[in-house]
């Protein structure tokens, strides 16, 4: 198991119990009389609770208490990754007990035992990419049940007064005074627009930051002289 990149086994940890809830749906909804029936106001999506129980194992019981010290630390605003599942949770600790289980006799290692509860509002696969070079257009087919932030890699072959993209927000993507070979990055995970790392938000004209619907996404750029990526990772509920 992972908790933000790191091996649990770094922190001599293990998995013992996981249970994961899914998130809890809201529909909001009033119901018209005059036609006896309901209209749909919003749909509201809780977060999920998951529930894990840990044992952490060390030489001296001066170990074990900073290796769980280490271990909750990373707990606080996590990223986790289960052996047996392809997912990804963003998660936030919501509550937490720590206990000392005593020595272990064929080890005579001392045993702690960790158990928390966790809060995650979605869950996500490992990040796609998608080619649009030289195209004007491409359709982006993206898996999972939830709209998911998109990361645009632009490089054009040639200097360029500006750039449209479509499909990637409600509204229209611009971006101007493109140079030729030098990328530009818009991330709607992070919220930046970079060009060789230099800030060029002042250069582009948006609405949202870009992002992908679950389903087909209908791509299309008004030049087809650049080289552009399109990164996500699909969310799920």
């Amino acid at each position: 198991m992972l908790i933000n990149n790191i091996n649990i086994s770094q922190f001599g940890a293990k998995l013992v119990k996981k249970t994961l809830g899914t998130s809890e749906i809201i529909v909001n909804k009033e119901l018209l009389k005059s036609i006896s029936s309901s209209i749909i106001l919003s749909v509201d999506e809780e977060n999920a609770i998951l529930q894990c129980i840990f044992l952490i194992e060390a030489d001296t019981l001066q170990s074990l208490e900073e290796l769980k010290s280490h271990f909750v630390k990373q707990l606080e605003v996590s990223i986790l990754k289960f052996d047996d599942l392809d997912f990804y949770y963003p998660c936030t600790i919501q509550g937490l007990s720590n206990d000392y289980v005593g020595i272990d006799t064929t080890s005579d290692k001392h045993i702690g035992k960790i158990e928390c509860i966790l809060l995650s509002d979605y869950k996500y696969k490992t990040e796609i990419s998608e080619n649009i070079n030289r195209l004007a257009s491409k359709t982006i087919n993206v898996s999972g049940n939830k709209d998911t932030p998109a990361i645009v890699e632009i490089t054009p072959s040639i200097s360029l007064v500006d750039l449209i993209i479509t499909g990637l927000e409600d509204g229209p993507i611009t971006i101007k005074n493109l140079t030729a070979g030098k990328k530009v990055i818009i991330n709607g995970e992070d919220g930046t627009v970079l060009e060789n790392g230099i800030n060029k938000f002042g250069d582009t004209d948006l609405w949202e930051w870009p992002r992908l619907k679950a389903g087909s996404n209908s791509i299309t750029v008004s030049k087809n002289s650049c080289d552009i990526t399109i990164k996500y990772k699909p969310r799920y509920i």
